[in-house]
């Protein structure tokens, strides 16, 4: 009878874990996006600032796949920067480690209306990174 008890209180819990373990994909999911979409909300692109060409990073653009490849050509990491794409979208990246690389997704990339750029169906053309108060324009290219 002991012996039965523990069989059911084992399956129980079981059955009890893998329902949160399916379940905490999807919210983590979900938190994330609302936190790219409020970081996006709160981010206003810098206007003011002036845009400086950068010959330490570059983007690729690939739109069979949906996105956007920073590519760091310098000694030295990229820390906190803002990814900003055709200067509505926005993505903040904590770090692009040197001579590296950090894809960004069209569903990562949200505009301060909380709309992603794979939502609007928009086509990436413009690719900029922000950080410490400068603007840098990336080169782009297309990825066949």
């Amino acid at each position: 009878m002991l012996r039965q008890t523990f069989a059911a209180l084992a399956f129980a819990t079981m059955v009890g874990c893998s329902a949160n373990t399916n379940f905490q994909p999807f919210a983590a999911g979900h938190e994330e996006q609302a936190q790219l979409a409020a970081y996006a909300a709160s981010t206003p692109y810098p206007h003011d600032t002036k845009i400086e060409e950068s010959h330490r990073a570059a983007a690729l653009i690939d739109p069979k796949s949906d996105t956007v490849e920073v590519l760091n050509f310098s000694d030295q990491p990229m820390r906190d920067v803002n990814v900003w794409v055709n200067g509505t979208f926005v993505r903040k990246v904590d770090v692009i480690a040197p001579h590296g690389t950090r894809t960004v997704t069209a569903n990562q990339l949200y505009d301060a209306s909380g709309h992603t750029l794979a939502a609007l169906k928009s086509t990436p053309t413009k690719v900029e990174l922000q950080a410490d108060d400068r603007l840098w324009g990336l080169m782009v290219a297309e990825s066949r």
